[in-house]
């Protein structure tokens, strides 16, 4: 799975969890089963089967990447899905527009790995800051 495809599964699944759209749970499935012909609204079943994919797919990564996938500190409101995707594409691109397609087609297990330690390099510096 790409990391443009991940990304656009887990923007789709936060979606289908605050509005349940049957057009967001149709085109899970169509990412996630390619080749699948739209059928309007999804079986029970397969809806039932594409949610549990979703959270098992997240509390696998949670533990496989623990500084990326980490809760908030605190109670805050959650930024939007578009502000984390972007900072998610930026921090792989560095800033540079001309990568992000390179970003979207790259491996999902390959992204994840550097964010995670691209999040982990950024503890080890707020610690070091905070020791001073």
């Amino acid at each position: 799975m790409t990391f443009g495809t991940y990304i656009r599964l887990e923007n789709l699944y936060q979606g289908y969890i605050d509005s349940m759209s049957d057009a967001a749970m149709e085109t899970m499935c169509r990412l996630l089963y390619p080749g699948r012909r739209p059928c309007g609204e999804v079986p029970a079943e397969e809806r039932i089967a594409v949610l549990q994919w979703m959270v098992q797919l997240k509390e696998f990564f949670a533990i496989k990447f623990p500084h990326f996938f980490r809760p908030a500190p605190g109670s805050v409101d959650a930024p939007s899905m578009s502000d984390i995707m972007d900072s998610e594409i930026r921090a792989l691109s560095g800033g540079d527009v001309t990568k992000e397609a390179d970003v979207l087609e790259a491996d999902c297990w390959r992204a994840l790995t550097e964010l995670d330690y691209k999040a982990k390099e950024a503890e080890e510096l707020r610690r070091l800051r905070n020791r001073k």
